[in-house]
């Protein structure tokens, strides 16, 4: 099966750091065609890591291939990378890179020292649909709208909105366990509309809950409430990717949680 294209990121990353600029010895002339990246050697190396066990070793194909050139462009729309030679001007290499050569930028070169970027990161549509839309039946239509919107957000790197997003998701998810509790749906939405309705609904959610459980649930949903308000004020806010990447992490936890313990929440 492909990988995702998160794990080709971090294996792309993996190869960049040992790329010849970031070397204390660089060499401008230890570039491979003049670029800090061919995408095709990183397959390659992965490629054969996975299958040196198998004999005879079959060849990748196009399936294998795109996660890999899908995570290079990304990165590369990210600014972290550009396609191409570093310097085609000066490197005297006419050897065609296109769409397999990249090259690190002025940002890219500190970022790739710092990443450490920890999954599931939602970045990869299809991989997080999956994850997501096994709750789809347990949370319904309006946590499966705002969730996707909010993974939506972060591939643009709209990462305001993203928390925005996780914080409403995370409120259908209140929502879907008050209405399963009260048996009453009318009820549930009239309580959480009301005053203070968000924390009318965790009250009544965690009442007589075990102290472990009622600590899981206001913690996820403080923080997630948190972003969604601090979001929605008119003021200017800091909130970044590594904001916007734990709130959609907590609130996939958050959902498998619940989901997990749905019998004991709505009892």
């Amino acid at each position: 099966m492909p990988i995702s294209i998160d794990e080709a990121i971090a294996l792309i990353v993996e190869t960049l750091r040992g790329a010849p600029l970031l070397s204390p010895s660089y060499a401008p002339n230890a570039r491979p065609y003049g670029s800090d990246l061919r995408v095709t050697e990183v397959v390659t190396t992965w490629w054969f890591r996975e299958n040196a066990h198998k004999n005879p070793m079959p060849d990748p194909g196009e399936a294998d291939y795109a996660p890999f050139h899908d995570a290079a462009w990304e990165l590369a729309r990210r600014g972290i990378l550009r396609p191409g030679p570093a310097f085609p001007a000066f490197s005297g290499v006419h050897t065609s890179t296109e769409a397999n050569g990249f090259s690190l930028t002025s940002t890219g070169r500190d970022w790739v020292t710092k990443y450490d970027q920890q999954g599931p990161v939602p970045l990869d549509p299809g991989r997080f649909s999956v994850l997501v839309h096994s709750y789809a039946g347990r949370f319904g239509p309006a946590f499966i709208q705002r969730i996707t919107e909010a993974a939506g957000c972060y591939r643009s790197l709209n990462y305001l909105a993203s928390c925005a997003m996780a914080g409403a998701a995370c409120e259908t998810i209140l929502l879907a366990i008050g209405i399963e509790r009260t048996k009453d749906e009318d009820k549930a939405v009239k309580m959480y509309r009301g005053r203070d309705g968000r924390r009318t609904l965790v009250n009544l959610i965690t009442t007589n809950l075990k102290p472990h459980m009622k600590q899981a649930i206001e913690t996820a949903t403080s923080l997630l409430s948190y972003w969604r308000d601090v979001a929605a004020h008119g003021h200017a806010t800091e909130i970044s990717e590594f904001a916007a990447h734990d709130a959609l992490s907590r609130l996939l936890r958050l959902a498998q949680f619940v989901n997990e313990n749905w019998n004991d929440l709505t009892s």
